[in-house]
């Protein structure tokens, strides 16, 4: 099993979760979608902005939604 990260802790940005879908479903696809669970970076390496740094872990749960429906339908 493989954890990437996905969001980076370290910008100001919440990245949107198709490009994050987008990433999840790269690396599914070169080391198997069964052996993927979309991750944040860890820690906060930089100050960022305290909505953010709240907003940030929820992406990859909104995320992970959009390739799960592609890599998983039946």
């Amino acid at each position: 099993m493989r954890y990437p990260g996905f969001i980076s802790q370290k910008t100001n940005v919440v990245e949107h979760p198709e490009l994050v879908a987008w990433r999840i479903k790269l690396f599914a696809s070169v080391v198997g979608r069964g052996n993927v669970m979309a991750s944040t970076d860890c820690g906060l390496g930089a100050r960022v902005h305290p909505q953010i740094a709240w907003a940030k872990p929820q992406a990859p749960m909104e995320s992970a939604r959009l390739p799960s429906k592609e890599l998983w339908r039946h």
